[in-house]
């Protein structure tokens, strides 16, 4: 039997039946677009350790998935709905003490996939888009006022702030034009607020709203994803396309480029490679016998 069609009636019952729908809703969205063309008796264990291993999930997210197609799957055998028999579905181990959240980045199709979910609620989209745009910590952009903004630059570093030497470093961004527009936008959406970023009713946002934060997330497949997971993936990115680590530094804040090239070497794919393509020039100096 086609797993679209088990899925969607275990999402029929589950509606009326189960609390955490939300959550179920978001995981047979996904299992239906990977697995649902497929037989339920054709899942062998190389077609679930795939399952979604490009979308870079946390191995507790995966389970959570993999746990409702589980659940599908006993409610179609037990509904005996021409299922005779289930394939046993094996989830991931997770190590105890992995740091499952800190490490996941987006990749281009997730971050738009977060920013299409994201538009329903504009004051949760304004704050995505300003973490990417600028790279900073969740405390720094809802602490950012107007009066940080000039010169073609976001000084978040502002040292005449309050408790200013206490707080963990922030970068100085310059205006790329996506943050130029979203800053008019949010300037005309409240001109007599002293800050960038309000609630809906004009007031200073002192923290996201976590429940729109994961419904969000949900929507778009990645329910492990923190605010922080932004900046990570902005710096992340910007490694990825060859951005010298100093620069990706002085972006995020770090107090000195050893800590970024601690936190971040590794996501060089390419940071060999001008130092092995030395040696083609050294070829023509070997001398041949």
């Amino acid at each position: 039997m086609k797993l679209e069609l088990i899925l969607t009636d275990y999402m029929t019952w589950a509606e009326t039946n189960i609390c955490s729908v939300e959550r179920t809703r978001s995981a047979v969205k996904y299992l239906t677009a990977e697995l649902g063309e497929r037989d339920h008796n054709k899942l062998s264990p190389a077609v679930l350790q795939n399952y979604r291993a490009k979308d870079n999930l946390s191995r507790a997210s995966i389970n959570r998935e993999l746990g409702v197609l589980r659940c599908a799957l006993r409610y179609a055998l037990d509904d005996k709905r021409s299922v005779r028999s289930i394939p046993e579905i094996v989830l991931r181990k997770v190590a105890k003490n992995a740091k499952k959240r800190s490490k996941l980045w987006l990749r281009e199709e997730q971050l738009n996939r977060v920013l299409d979910a994201a538009k329903k609620y504009p004051v949760m989209s304004a704050f995505i888009q300003l973490a990417w745009y600028t790279g900073q910590r969740k405390e720094a952009i809802l602490a950012l006022r107007k009066n940080q903004v000039y010169g073609n630059t976001v000084w978040f570093n502002d040292h005449d702030l309050p408790m200013s030497e206490r707080r963990k470093g922030r970068g100085e961004v310059p205006f790329c034009k996506g943050l130029v527009i979203l800053l008019d936008e949010l300037y005309q959406a409240h001109p007599g607020s002293p800050f960038v970023l309000n609630g809906q009713h004009g007031s200073r946002l002192k923290d996201i709203n976590r429940e729109h934060w994961d419904e969000i997330m949900l929507e778009a497949g990645v329910p492990d994803l923190t605010p922080h997971n932004i900046r990570h993936t902005v710096a992340t990115s910007l490694i990825r396309e060859g951005v010298a680590l100093y620069d990706v530094s002085k972006l995020l804040g770090h107090a000195n480029v050893g800590v970024t090239q601690k936190e971040y070497v590794d996501y060089q794919p390419k940071f060999l490679t001008a130092a092995v393509s030395k040696l083609d020039s050294l070829v023509t100096r070997i001398p041949v016998e």
